[in-house]
């Protein structure tokens, strides 16, 4: 690690081998694999390198792990340039960084949003959003909540009017936004688009959970919440009937797991359903899966597939997935209070759209299951897994409210308050990395 020049040097020899290693081509600022190539810091992470530190290691394994981590860095592709903490000089490649979130509503997509945001802080992430939330207290996006507006619309209106070419281009997305790869593509490099999350929650429940919060919104004690009048639809909270049947989210499904995946498809779907209320007939069953597909291919294909009901285990998925560090993912502990609100039987009208949407789900669950399986391991490895990150994020969670406290409450809407909170992650995972850390040097001691 050159600490004048950030950046790690191989020389391209190793000890004992009077060959030169061959290394491609490259620029004089890319790394070569041999001896010399030594940790960033202290860890390197990725989804199939060994969290790894160096001190007191032999030069054949600081090799071999060097030339896993810049495997990348030497193949000549530009997008794969070192990025850094520097606050911490520690160095991730580009490729390893950023991730497009199709956040939905009431999934719990809030809380794993403020620990993306102050990753976008540790790494100078730009995130997209939409072009009247950057400005000068949020220059790069990254809160938000410093913006009024908490969606990201698919028009030329209100997306960023950016050049593609301009930089620093946005690498991470964690505001509401319907999926588009398309638009996605014209704003962000391929490796971020390529790095897709989501998190999904049982239809029913999202309901239950959005009424409760425009019940609660109407009767606020805050003048700004009572006048808020947005898809939770406040004014019609109060009559449960009048909210399902005129409220969109309910009686059209919009925001619903369709209408994120796959907005044309939904939009398919719910004219589908509109022309089957008015003359009372199903809908043609083959016009109905062939709205479904994408949105069931795109969960196959295309997602890393998180569920609100097992939040911890989302995380080491997505961790696993998407090689992050637990640095990164810690988070403060929140209470999931379970709704006990009653939705009548009008969701089992005919023609809801809810029940279509129940499809998507269940297969979403399933997508869940097969993933932990092959990312996290069996059930005992995931719940193994689960609580060690509840008991690491207990722990987090007492340093980061004790920081909180002695800093002042931090303002995330802010720029400032953004970098405080990320400054206050940094200083409550160190015991993380030194566990991290000693893990590895037993398993380099432990006898084959």
């Amino acid at each position: 690690w050159d600490k004048h020049k950030k950046k790690s040097i191989c020389d391209g020899k190793s000890e004992g081998n009077s060959e030169e290693t061959v290394v491609p081509a490259v620029s004089n600022n890319r790394p070569r694999v041999g001896e010399d190539c030594v940790a960033c810091f202290g860890e390197m992470t990725g989804t199939d390198i060994a969290t790894t530190t160096y001190s007191g290691f032999s030069t054949e394994l600081k090799d071999l792990s060097c030339a896993q981590n810049c495997r990348a860095w030497v193949s000549g592709d530009e997008e794969t340039e070192p990025s850094a903490d520097r606050r911490g000089g520690f160095v991730k490649p580009e490729s390893e960084l950023g991730v497009v979130f199709i956040k939905q509503p009431k999934t719990g997509g809030e809380t794993l949003a403020e620990v993306l945001a102050q990753y976008a802080v540790k790494y100078g992430r730009k995130q997209l959003h939409d072009k009247r939330c950057y400005h000068k207290r949020n220059p790069l996006g990254q809160s938000i909540c410093a913006c009024d507006v908490h969606f990201v619309a698919l028009d030329s209106q209100h997306l960023p009017n950016l050049d593609p070419l301009m930089q620093p281009r946005a690498t991470m997305v964690y505001t509401h936004m319907f999926y588009s790869p398309q638009i996605l593509g014209h704003f962000m490099p391929a490796h971020a688009v390529k790095r897709r999350i989501t998190i999904l929650r049982r239809p029913l429940d999202v309901l239950k959970s959005a009424q409760k919060m425009a019940v609660l919104q109407r009767h606020s004690k805050s003048q700004q919440e009572r006048s808020l009048n947005n898809s939770f639809c406040q004014y019609l909270a109060h009559d449960t009937f009048q909210w399902l049947t005129k409220c969109p989210m309910a009686s059209v499904g919009d925001s619903s797991i369709h209408s994120y995946l796959d907005p044309d498809g939904h939009a398919a779907l719910s004219q589908l359903l509109h022309e089957a209320r008015k003359t009372l007939t199903q809908p043609n069953p083959k016009l109905v899966a062939n709205s479904l597909t994408l949105a069931l291919s795109r969960l196959d294909h295309e997602f890393a597939v998180g569920l609100q009901s097992s939040y911890e285990a989302s995380v080491l998925l997505f961790e696993a997935a998407l090689g992050w560090d637990r640095v990164d993912t810690c988070e403060v502990e929140a209470e999931w209070l379970a709704r006990k609100d009653d939705i009548p039987a009008v969701l089992k009208q005919r023609f809801s759209p809810v029940e279509y949407d129940n499809l998507l789900f269940e297969h979403g669950e399933k997508v869940h299951a097969e993933q932990l399986q092959r990312y996290v391991g069996d059930a005992d490895e995931v719940e193994r897994q689960v609580l060690k990150f509840k008991s690491q994020n207990k722990k987090f969670t007492v340093c980061y409210e004790n920081q909180r406290r002695n800093r002042g409450n931090f303002n995330t809407c802010t720029q400032a308050g953004l970098q405080e909170a990320a400054t206050a992650r940094r200083l409550c995972t160190g015991w993380i990395r030194k566990e991290q850390r000693f893990k590895f040097t037993e398993e380099i001691d432990r006898p084959p």
